[in-house]
């Protein structure tokens, strides 16, 4: 009665391993399945950028083994379809629109598109018309765009406005001449996305447009947005509700 959790996490350019705060919460919730289930749990933190272990099977020291990560470590997602074709008793977490390889073996996804779309409707039932949008764009992690466009494109459907966007890539920019604050600045050499969103948020609020929404590409980048708002003295949710 024993499972093997393996987190494909990002590192830091120290090389230290880095769970985000979303995978964080699929650890603590598979955790307390696996304890309802009478199962305990072998958790294994690793990295794309260096060799992956997935032999628990095998090697008897589990019964299966359920892996989290994202779309872009493509060389460990390929080392886990090569168990699972082995007949390794595997399931990952992902995303709807997973790449051929994580779609070989059992996948519990999150429909980026769909949040985003969900996400518009109810900004908008809400009463809120003028949306600003921070993140995404060339170069962001994939899932990113996939919520940002769904939300532009459904927002433009139901006739409100895109007051303004600041891509990731407007961000990094800007965080070269912009302070940090209001969140803990860097992993390793890289700005942390709650950085990257008390940058935009200050980009939007140096720009002077009116906005009453506020759409985040992600949760991080989101809280980061409410630390610089909060800093601004803007109330929220009633002048400017935010979500990621």
């Amino acid at each position: 009665n024993v499972l093997a959790l393996v987190v494909i996490c990002r590192e830091d350019a120290d090389g230290h391993l880095r769970v985000s705060p979303f995978h964080s919460d699929l650890m603590v919730q598979i955790a307390t399945a696996s304890a309802a289930a009478r199962c305990e749990l072998l958790v294994s933190l690793q990295s794309d950028a260096r060799p992956v272990y997935g032999q628990y099977e095998a090697d008897q020291l589990a019964d299966g083994v359920i892996v989290i990560g994202s779309r872009e470590q493509g060389r460990a997602w390929e080392y886990f379809r090569a168990l699972q074709a082995e007949g390794c008793n595997m399931v990952s977490w992902s995303v709807a629109s997973a790449t051929r390889s994580q779609r070989k073996f059992g996948v519990v996804a999150a429909d980026n598109a769909e949040g985003g779309r969900l996400l518009a409707d109810h900004l908008h039932a809400l009463g809120r018309r003028r949306a600003v949008l921070i993140g995404g764009g060339q170069g962001a992690p994939e899932q990113f765009n996939e919520r940002i466009e769904a939300f532009r494109e459904r927002w433009q459907q139901l006739g409100a406005v895109i007051a303004g966007h600041w891509s990731q890539a407007d961000i990094r920019q800007s965080l070269s001449i912009l302070p940090h604050g209001g969140a803990d600045a860097t992993v390793g050499s890289a700005p942390t996305r709650e950085a990257e969103g008390v940058a935009g948020a200050r980009l939007m609020l140096d720009s002077g447009i009116e906005c009453d929404a506020l759409f985040a590409a992600n949760d991080q980048l989101a809280i980061g947005v409410l630390h610089e708002l909060a800093e601004a003295g803007i109330a929220v949710p009633r002048r400017i509700a935010v979500c990621g």
